[in-house]
């Protein structure tokens, strides 16, 4: 071989030996892109089953909480004070609660933030709310009046269904001490009102569907009644996570964010998420559940005002929290 063709060769293989090196290094880097990219922190979120959970639900599958850099990992609990519990022992980072029981416990010195919305504000359209006031068809019930003396099941002593209803009781002119409140799980009140075990229950969707099959009688619908266009609900966290946590808190406000905005024009495909969660045992009985919610996820400081008059009327609380102080930034 010339001199000349073995220069040529030479520069060839360390050419080869450079484009080799930066295919590989490329590869890695793209490798590393892509190991960063799918690198996503796990959310531990609290919530109580119901039908308007869809939008979370739905946000998951979508994939809005991923894009958003976020896993989301599910546990249930039968009402807010179990996700409460959970959260201030750290064992969830985010939960379900009614502002209801946002307001109380910061009056009394548990301090929460709502991050977002669950799926909006309670509608001002009876024929879209889930929330139900009913009664035993024997009991004798045909409006707030006759509940003096009788036994109300609702999902957790002083939650935004007892006060609802007090109020309306109140404004019926009935002393709301006369009403006998029981606490009990949503899917535990349509056999309690069929055996009589409580004469009445404040129920919400798909249970509330599951009652009035059952021959459960309408009296009213308290949340419209006493909250429509409120903000009644939130997935909320301690101050101390979210303090350590901002960038997180806000991932997950955006992603529920789109969530419920998707719902709100998809409502099908979010009723289509129901069944795999055990709140509906077919597509045709999920797509029934009225929502009660006019997917507006403004969290409004007048609203948590107004549950904290509540609470104070009916002696849950002596001071009433400033209501800005439970907001997180953006909700």
């Amino acid at each position: 071989m010339s001199r000349t063709s073995r220069l040529r060769a030479g520069l060839l293989a360390a050419a080869t030996v450079v484009v080799a090196c930066g295919t590989a290094g490329g590869a890695a880097v793209a490798s590393q892109a892509g190991h960063a990219k799918k690198s996503l922190t796990t959310l531990q979120l609290d919530y109580v089953p119901y039908s308007n959970d869809s939008s979370l639900f739905l946000g998951i599958k979508r994939g809005y909480f991923r894009q958003n850099g976020l896993k989301i990992s599910l546990t249930t609990a039968v009402a807010p004070t179990f996700v409460v519990a959970a959260m201030e022992s750290g064992q969830e980072q985010l939960g379900f609660v009614t502002t209801v029981v946002a307001v109380n416990l910061a009056a009394h010195g548990t301090a929460l933030k709502c991050v977002s919305s669950v799926d909006g504000n309670q509608t001002s359209n009876a024929a879209q709310d889930g929330t139900l006031l009913v009664a035993n068809p024997s009991s004798g019930i045909s409006s707030v009046k006759d509940l003096v003396g009788k036994t109300v099941a609702t999902v957790q002593l002083a939650s935004l269904n007892t006060l609802t209803v007090q109020e309306m009781v109140k404004d019926a002119g009935i002393n709301p001490g006369s009403v006998h409140f029981v606490s009990m799980p949503f899917a535990q009140m349509p056999q309690a009102l069929q055996q009589g075990t409580v004469q009445a229950a404040v129920i919400t969707t798909p249970f509330s569907e599951t009652a009035i099959a059952n021959g459960a009688k309408l009296i009213a619908h308290p949340n419209v009644v006493e909250m429509a266009g409120q903000s009644t609900t939130c997935f909320a966290a301690t101050n101390q996570w979210v303090s350590h946590h901002v960038k997180i808190a806000k991932e997950f406000q955006t992603a529920m964010d789109e969530a419920i905005a998707y719902t709100k024009s998809h409502p099908a495909a979010a009723a289509a998420t129901l069944p795999a969660y055990g709140l509906a045992t077919s597509l045709q009985n999920a797509e029934q559940a009225k929502l009660g919610t006019d997917f507006n996820p403004t969290i409004l400081p007048s609203s948590l005002s107004k549950v904290g008059r509540l609470l104070e009327r009916f002696g849950y609380i002596t001071t009433i929290p400033d209501p800005n102080s439970l907001i997180f930034p953006g909700a």
